[in-house]
């Protein structure tokens, strides 16, 4: 489940990437600012404009905008509260700040360095002030007079809206952020002109986005090296800016960077890019997932509109594996063969309604007794059905959760299962005991990621991967919870989050990665994020704008993302051919944002169908035959609709409980990816390994676009029509 309202914080959020024209000088890359440099320890802050458009005065009407050059920048501050005041200059290099009369925008001042302490005013001391008409004639404002009285003597003064001093932190950023509203600060008289007042409120604002919410990270970036550069070197270089690696990647050198709050990123991005040892150069982003009782397992409503019924006696009729169908519905339907990576929070490992078709790892089971195991229902897999099987019952791990039945969570905590060593015969994946999934949020350089792709801290937090999982593959026909897309499939968990629920795009890359390593045919990921320029239109013109990256730097983002996939096992760059052999399926987001919009991109989904093309399949959420659910994103980039409204899945905890009704783009993915998933059961020629790399992503993405019925009529929600692509149909789909 997308966040629907992330976008809306300001993106203090993605403040740190919006440093591009508007730059605070920093020498020798040091984080010293411009001007009187202020006692150690220190703080920063971020220095933001929030302009509101004017729409009374035909004369404000008629601003464009208001440019001014900033000769200085000085700060009122006391080390303590209510204590004694100091006038600190933190900024005398000149800089433009562009005050738009457009809707709701925001703009970046400056970052600049202060003590830890309170700041009671701010005074900005211009050397020129123009207004700009929406004509492109200039007027002039000169410095001082009665067009701006005081600015000249005492800097034009911006105070706290509620009267109390901002709080400056040691180590971190704080935002403030003038809120200039074009019908308040600005009058026209006919025997001066355009008058500006000497004072504007200010607010404080959060520039860090809350652990568990997307959004760039202001004094973060992430980097990737050249292969051959050692941890060592990487050191050195991180010493020139006094930068410090918080995140790394298992599988590549790829590192998440700790800066000080006083340096910008773009001087930060431009010290690395201008460094041989440096690959690729990024801002680092936090991701988010994207978004009763049914005790018989009756068919849902978005089962039906999917066509899935018709699809499971399909796919049971090819199969020797299915018997004859009950009178309502078939037996198990599905194949295990078939691998599906799940990109998520984790999943309950141990659910009963799932723990059939969590995947082994087969290749990472112990030498001891790998070969011992027997298939039980002739599959070709081992699995847990097998392992809880009378045959096996010598190798069945202890029941370590009580029960009652063997799980994948019982393997985890079972040491003859379990051993500690990295004795995979040809896996190769540099993991140690990877039986289950992993956990690419926890990675050791030696050991590599956690194995436990569940979190001991509360079933809360993996509460949304169990539901995908719940939509794309609940055990069918056992009597529990729901039937999943797809009835029996082999699940591999891979958790992206850690304990706080934040995804850094560094735990993604690895994610990703090792979905490729372990060999799955099809991977969902429901997550994600969705960044936009200051320019972008969430709803349409009626429902505002809201900031978020600028377009100079969000341009950098759409031009060096692609390149970081541009790389083994995606991509060979030598021969620039697409070698995965993953159909990755994304949920589009519910941010109710137009895709197609250049000012606006999706991460990580868009930059790999950039690269990958028919590997990469980016799902909408429908809510009926012909309409989309109006919290998904659109445009042309969503190739595929699914249903996505009250999707019934499983309770993250237990059976026992009741399922849950879920909504969003989230749960259309895996309807499609389950989808995609009865095609390889019905078509198992499919799987098999000597086909082309591309061959068997790229026949799921035809077969799941060119059988798929019914186009999907967009409502932006505010008027905004727009003919779109197809919705799924999964009978036609597994013909």
């Amino acid at each position: 489940m997308h966040s629907d309202n992330h976008h809306m914080k300001f993106s203090g959020i993605k403040i740190a990437f919006m440093f591009c024209a508007l730059v605070l000088v920093v020498s020798s890359f040091g984080g010293h600012c411009a001007g009187s440099d202020p006692p150690e320890p220190i703080g920063a802050i971020a220095f933001v404009i929030r302009s509101f458009q004017g729409g009374q005065d035909s004369q404000i009407q008629s601003i464009d905008r208001i440019s001014i050059v900033a000769s200085k920048i000085e700060v009122e501050y006391s080390p303590t509260l209510g204590g004694a005041t100091k006038i600190i200059t933190v900024d005398n290099q000149p800089r433009p700040i562009i005050i738009q009369n457009f809707s709701i925008t925001d703009r970046i001042i400056g970052q600049f360095q202060v003590p830890p302490g309170y700041v009671y005013m701010i005074r900005i001391y211009p050397s020129e002030v123009n207004i700009v008409q929406k004509t492109g004639s200039t007027i002039s404002l000169k410095v001082p007079s009665p067009n701006i009285p005081s600015w000249g003597q005492s800097g034009w003064k911006i105070e706290s809206t509620n009267g109390l001093p901002w709080q400056i932190t040691q180590d971190l950023l704080t935002g403030i952020r003038i809120l200039f509203r074009f019908d308040d600060l600005v009058q026209y008289n006919k025997g001066i002109g355009y008058q500006i007042r000497p004072s504007a409120p200010a607010e404080q604002f959060e520039v860090y986005p809350p652990s568990e919410k997307a959004g760039i990270v202001p004094d973060e970036i992430t980097v990737f090296f050249q292969p051959s550069v050692s941890i060592a070197q990487i050191n050195v270089i991180n010493s020139g800016i006094n930068a410090k690696i918080v995140v790394s990647s298992r599988y590549y050198q790829l590192h998440r960077m700790k800066l000080p709050s006083s340096i910008t990123l773009e001087d930060v991005a431009a010290y690395y890019k201008s460094n041989p040892d440096v690959e690729i150069v990024l801002p680092a982003i936090n991701l988010q997932v994207h978004g009763a009782d049914n005790p018989n397992e009756g068919v849902q409503g978005t089962q039906n509109l999917a066509n899935l019924p018709a699809a499971w006696r399909r796919v049971c009729d090819s199969s020797p594996l299915c018997v004859s169908p009950k009178p309502n519905l078939p037996l198990p339907v599905g194949n295990r063969k078939v691998k599906v990576a799940i990109i998520d929070t984790g999943i309950n490992i141990a659910h009963p309604d799932l723990y059939e078709n969590i995947a082994i790892n087969f290749k990472a089971i112990p030498r001891g007794f790998r070969t011992k195991l027997i298939d039980t229902d002739g599959d070709n897999v081992i699995s847990m059905i097998d392992i809880n099987a009378t045959e096996n019952s010598a190798y069945r791990p202890a029941d370590y959760n009580n029960n009652h039945y063997a799980d994948a969570e019982d393997i985890l905590h079972d040491s003859a299962w379990s051993n500690g060593t990295d004795d995979d015969e040809d896996d190769n994946n540099g993991e140690i005991d990877d039986l289950v999934g992993i956990n690419t949020a926890v990675a050791n350089p030696i050991k590599g990621h956690s194995n436990n792709p569940i979190s001991s801290i509360g079933p809360e937090n993996y509460q949304h991967g169990t539901w995908v999982a719940g939509v794309l593959g609940g055990v069918g026909d056992n009597g529990l919870g729901v039937a999943g897309t797809a009835w029996a499939v082999s699940i591999v968990p891979i958790r992206a989050t850690d304990a706080d629920g934040k995804i850094t795009d560094v735990a993604m890359w690895d994610a990703l990665t090792y979905a490729e390593k372990i060999g799955a045919d099809i991977a969902n990921i429901s997550l994600g994020e969705t960044d936009a320029s200051d320019k972008a239109n969430f709803d349409c013109a009626a429902k505002g704008t809201t900031v978020v990256v600028p377009d100079a730097d969000f341009q950098k983002v759409a031009r060096d993302f692609p390149g970081s996939f541009k790389k083994a096992p995606w991509y060979d760059i030598a021969t620039k051919t697409v070698t995965s052999k993953v159909l990755y399926v994304f949920s589009a987001g519910n941010d109710k944002v137009n895709l197609d919009n250049s000012l606006t991109y999706l991460v990580h989904a868009q930059p790999m169908k950039t690269v990958l093309g028919n590997n990469v399949l980016i799902v909408g959420s429908s809510k009926d035959n012909s309409s989309n659910s109006i919290e998904s994103n659109y445009g042309a980039l969503i190739e595929l609709w699914a249903p996505g409204n009250a999707w019934r899945t499983i309770n993250v905890d237990h059976p026992s409980s009741g399922t849950v009704l879920v909504h969003g783009t989230s749960f259309a993915a895996p309807a499609v990816a389950g989808t995609a998933a009865l095609i390889l059961a019905k078509d198992t020629a499919l799987l098999a390994t000597s086909i082309p790399p591309t061959f068997k992503p790229n026949a799921l993405y035809q077969r799941l676009l060119g059988t798929a019925q019914n186009t999907i009529n967009v409502d932006a929600g505010c008027g905004l029509a727009q003919s779109n692509r197809p919705r799924l149909d999964a009978d036609a789909a597994t013909q």
